[in-house]
């Protein structure tokens, strides 16, 4: 039995089956692991992109977005802890964005943008503590101070995740094609690559 450690996006036994939440994971069958240990890949379907991405029967699935996770139910809970940090994250950048261009006095701006990023700081943590969980990562950044980079990291991956995961299912889920297809595509003015993979995510979830 192998231990593989998931770190980004997560798989559930939905009613669209593990793809439905990452195409990585599509012809897996996953179970909750014995004695709460994580999510066991119980089959995996030849050729399939589950087969591609390494997935063997019998893998343990232990962690997502920076913690661990002892099944599939905890599995669902970090995916949409993850958007709702993203969602807070996008919400303060849409605020900075209109401080931005609102033309107020450097001084002013200054402190206001801290009030912003203070703010965030608050829900974030407020989100954590409604959870019953920590996550080190944003741990780590509000202890080193959040700023216009962080946020615009959170922006960039999940307003490309989609494209990304479009090119994946054009590719046939093939990845030896998808990574010819990302190679392709960064050959292409930033403009242009951008416009074909990213959606901005500057307004929150629903505005």
């Amino acid at each position: 039995m192998r231990v593989t450690a998931v770190i980004a996006d997560t798989a559930a036994e939905l009613a669209g089956g593990p793809a439905s939440i990452h195409k990585a994971f599509e012809g897996a069958t996953l179970v909750d692991a014995p004695d709460a240990s994580g999510a066991l890949v119980r089959s995996i379907e030849p050729g399939s992109a589950a087969a591609q991405a390494g997935l063997r029967a019998d893998d343990v699935i232990v962690g997502a977005n920076r913690g661990r996770v002892g099944n599939l139910r905890e599995l669902r809970e970090r995916d949409a802890d993850a958007a709702a940090f993203a969602d807070l994250m996008a919400q303060a950048r849409s605020r900075l964005a209109r401080l931005y261009a609102s033309g107020a006095p450097r001084v002013e701006m200054r402190a206001r943008k801290a009030e912003v990023l203070a703010g965030l700081a608050g829900k974030m943590r407020a989100l954590e503590q409604r959870r019953g969980v920590t996550y080190p990562l944003y741990e780590d950044w509000i202890a080193a101070g959040l700023n216009n980079a962080r946020l615009a990291s959170v922006s960039t991956y999940y307003g490309c995740l989609a494209g990304f995961r479009r090119v994946l299912a054009e590719s046939g889920n093939d990845l030896a094609r998808f990574y010819a297809a990302v190679r392709e595509l960064s050959r292409l003015p930033r403009t242009e690559r951008d416009a074909r993979l990213c959606v901005a995510l500057d307004q929150p979830a629903g505005s």
